[in-house]
């Protein structure tokens, strides 16, 4: 988990000697806490992941845009983590939401549950000569009724499903297209053994939808 299983509950923390006995004595025995990459752990599980970081990598992180509901003795707390981290001379910036579940017990409030979601953000986009986006201008088919019409929009692209309003679709790489605020989905054309394209795939967490070119 990195620099983010460092912190203490609710309130960010990187003193990495002090962090695990903040967890240990913060999370409830039957907790379960869900990462950033959907992996559950124990009360036990979680606190093992506490480590220092390795050798080259630093950060800071803190909390922001902390809300809280409180309902009689339970209670949900959500923020967002702001990370910056160098990693071997890399600077890194990542944001993660973050919602938590309190209990008080008699010892006192206890985290029961917990789960991150790491933030998506666009990636950095490159611009294609001219002669190559004309390669995706088209038409192109899913099934019986889809269909999304590609079309020049200067010195880009934009794609329109079934006559709606088109929007702009930023080049990652050759053939690697995505569309700007929606980063969880990529758009990737296929090509023929003549590097003509033939369609592209939707993908989105691993799966892919087929769309087939018409014209």
């Amino acid at each position: 988990m990195d620099l983010l299983a460092a912190r203490d509950p609710v309130l960010a923390g990187t003193n990495k000697e002090i962090a695990p006995a903040v967890w240990t004595r913060l999370l409830d025995d039957d907790a379960i806490y869900t990462d950033e990459n959907g992996k559950r752990f124990s009360k036990n599980e979680m606190v093992a992941t506490i480590k220092p970081l390795p050798t080259g990598v630093t950060g800071n992180l803190g909390p922001v845009d902390l809300r809280v509901r409180r309902h009689g003795d339970s209670a949900v707390v959500t923020y967002d983590i702001d990370e910056h981290e160098d990693y071997h001379g890399a600077r890194l910036h990542a944001l993660y939401r973050v919602t938590d579940s309190w209990v008080r017990r008699k010892q006192g409030w206890r985290l029961v549950a917990g789960q991150v979601l790491a933030v998506p953000h666009d990636p950095p986009a490159v611009t294609l000569p001219a002669t190559q986006l004309d390669d995706y201008v088209g038409s192109y088919a899913l099934g019986g009724t889809e269909r999304y019409v590609i079309t020049r929009d200067g010195d880009g692209i934009a794609g329109s499903r079934n006559g709606g309003a088109a929007k702009k679709i930023a080049c990652e790489l050759r053939d690697v297209f995505f569309t700007p605020g929606s980063p969880r989905s990529r758009k990737i054309f296929q090509r023929d053994a003549n590097g003509r394209v033939t369609g592209f795939v939707d993908r989105r967490e691993g799966e892919d939808v087929v769309w087939v070119r018409r014209g």
